[in-house]
């Protein structure tokens, strides 16, 4: 009986780990790419019992352009209100250090990758800041580490929820993928008592 309840709430999670593994859902663990991250993501569905973690491919791409930030989540109306304050508190804390005496020289786009749901909360923000500075400075992103935690407007790491859901999603594809020892989860220090 506790095997049957183990696998009725595991099956949507191991489905969808199936995909990243079949490469249905691209998700890098090895190598390096510019203004390419994997954020922890926490999925919830309704009427599922349990929530799971899982990988989120999350890419920017940087062009000459007005200054305009887009948001791809927000205009395709799948992201939320507090998915949108992450963003422009993210785009804040960019413009701040920058410190540019005129208009910026050019515009970004950010989004998550593959993704065909609802995203909402501020937990993506760190990764989509670094995704950010790495399409603007041309440097790679190492893509064997995973991150999560939200940013405030002085470039602070706040906590967020769900972190041993979201390990556990990143850790569960690595280790299919057979570990390489470089496999790192990076969130906000406040939470290592969570985990």
């Amino acid at each position: 009986m506790l095997q049957q309840r183990e696998w009725r709430e595991g099956f949507l999670a191991e489905r969808m780990q199936d995909e990243i593994l079949q490469e249905q859902i691209l998700i890098e663990t090895e190598g390096e790419r510019i203004g390419q991250i994997n954020a922890l993501s926490v999925i919830e569905f309704p009427g599922h019992p349990r929530a799971f973690g899982e990988p989120s491919r999350i890419s920017c791409v940087v062009h000459i352009g007005d200054g305009e930030f887009t948001d791809i989540e927000r205009k395709a109306e799948l992201g939320g209100n507090i998915h949108a304050k992450g963003m422009m508190i993210m785009q804040a804390f960019l413009m701040s250090e920058l410190q540019l005496e005129q208009q910026i020289p050019f515009s970004a786009s950010l989004t998550f990758e593959q993704s065909y749901s609802e995203v909402d909360g501020d937990s993506a923000s760190m990764a989509e800041l670094c995704a950010l500075i790495s399409a603007l400075a041309d440097v790679p992103v190492n893509q064997s580490i995973a991150i999560t935690g939200s940013v405030d407007q002085f470039g602070r790491a706040q906590p967020v929820g769900g972190l041993n859901e979201k390990i556990e999603g990143f850790f569960a594809i690595c280790q299919q993928r057979e570990l390489t020892g470089e496999t790192r989860c990076h969130y906000p220090p406040q939470l290592t008592f969570a985990i």
